[in-house]
């Protein structure tokens, strides 16, 4: 059978060939929902490393979100010929992946080194900040290169009981 276009993370340079090349270990290929897969795996140059994310500022925020963060890294392009499609979000050790529901809003690509993107409600801490560019997750990478991110705790300065005497029973 034919092996066109090639299965995530292999490649070919040959039309209709039988067999596919694995990339090498720690490099993947990109997929895009609404491009054209093939375009890359088709070269050995296709299997790319995974995006990693360097520093974030503010590198916290509140629970309720709404705080824009500047996002600095390393391969959050790898095509200045068409646009990227970026993710962002926070990966829930608890459940082992980012729920589709907690991407950040507004993920705007400033530089092959720079988005920004608005955080949205959310809690924890040492949270691992998942960028993904094209399919390929930074979450690929070691625990050790990736990058922590904390919300602030919700901080309690005063509890009133408001309706304490007022409340009346029939």
């Amino acid at each position: 059978p034919l092996c066109s276009p090639c299965d995530t993370n292999s490649y070919t340079s040959i039309l209709g060939a039988t067999k596919c090349i694995q990339c090498p270990s720690g490099k993947y290929t990109r997929s895009r929902s609404n491009g054209d897969e093939i375009s890359f795996k088709d070269d050995a140059n296709d299997c790319v490393f995974p995006p990693k994310i360097t520093s974030m500022s503010p590198n916290t925020s509140t629970i309720a979100g709404g705080i824009m963060t500047v996002i600095e890294g390393e391969r959050f392009s790898y095509d200045e010929n068409s646009p990227n499609i970026i993710k962002f979000g926070l990966f829930d050790t608890a459940m082992g992946t980012i729920n589709q529901d907690s991407y950040w809003q507004s993920v705007n690509f400033m530089s092959p080194t720079k988005v920004n993107a608005t955080s949205i409600f959310g809690f924890g801490n040492n949270l691992y900040a998942t960028i993904i560019v094209d399919g390929i997750s930074s979450s690929y990478l070691n625990k050790s290169d990736q990058y922590l991110f904390s919300y602030l705790d919700l901080k309690y300065s005063k509890v009133e009981n408001h309706f304490a005497g007022h409340l009346n029973y029939n």
